[in-house]
Order: structure tokens, then C-alpha cells, then sequence
């Protein structure tokens, strides 16, 4: 899956925020590697990792043509975090 685009709208971004996670932290993980598995209601979820080293999932909903637009964001949990590091070889 790429994405090309992604669209976070302010409620969005304020919603994020009450997890502690930033816009920048989203959009850092969403342009590296991440572990991708199809959630409930069409969305996509996203385990990465950001470049300081903090596991986020992220849910994003498909728009077309590469572009998505941000559900949520919040700290992976621990079993998040195993099945990335399966999908990374780690």
C-alpha cells in the first residue's frame, strides 16, 4: 500500500492530540515501512514506527488514488508492536 496523499482534517488532528500523538508523528510513520492490515469499516491500519523510535497504530480511511484521509492515531500496544517487528525481521 501507498500513500501518496494524506489528508487529516482539524478535527482529526485535534482528535490525535488526546492520544499524544502529532500530525508529524502520522505522517512520519505513513511514509516509511509499516505493517498494513485491512480494519473494520474499509479503513487500513498502520504500525510503524516514527524516527525517534515510538510504535504508533494508525487508522486511515481509503479516498481513491493513493489518497487517505487519517481516522485516528494512537501508541501501539504491545502485541501491535510484536507484529511489526515480525513483518521487519527484527
Amino acid at each position: 500500500m501507498r500513500i501518496y496523499r494524506l489528508i487529516v482534517e482539524p478535527e482529526r488532528e485535534e482528535h490525535i492530540a488526546r492520544h499524544h500523538v502529532s500530525v508529524e508523528e502520522v505522517e512520519d510513520v505513513a511514509s516509511g515501512n509499516v505493517f498494513v492490515r485491512r480494519a473494520r469499516q474499509g479503513y487500513r491500519r498502520l504500525i510503524g514506527q516514527t524516527s525517534a523510535g515510538r510504535y504508533l497504530t494508525i487508522f486511515v480511511a481509503p479516498r481513491g488514488g493513493g489518497v487517505y484521509g487519517l481516522v485516528t492515531a494512537r501508541d501501539a500496544t504491545p502485541a501491535e508492536r510484536r507484529r511489526y517487528q515480525e513483518h521487519r525481521g527484527q
